[in-house]
């Protein structure tokens, strides 16, 4: 995962060596995710299923967006509308 994250950051924001293209905030959620599970694996009754867990929640982690994200898309969203907010009449 390091080596993973590190190419994503020397080609400029993503990496492909994972399969499709994972940005370094994908990439470092999922790296956090799988570091919180570690203790789960290592100390859980079952370390296969406890590993399961912990790759399926890093695979989910990877899969959200930060909030700051969301705001700048709605904020470029909402700079395209009109700015009188008049609705069109059909």
């Amino acid at each position: 995962m390091r080596t993973v994250l590190l190419d994503s950051i020397a080609k400029g924001v993503t990496s492909e060596q994972l399969g499709p293209p994972m940005t370094t905030e994908q990439l470092t959620r999922m790296l956090d995710s799988l570091r919180e599970g570690e203790n789960g694996v290592k100390h859980g009754l079952s370390e296969r299923i406890n590993f399961e867990v912990a790759l399926l929640k890093a695979v989910d982690a990877s899969r959200s967006r930060a909030i700051d994200s969301l705001i700048k898309e709605i904020a470029s969203m909402a700079g395209s509308l009109p700015e009188d907010g008049s609705k069109k009449n059909d």
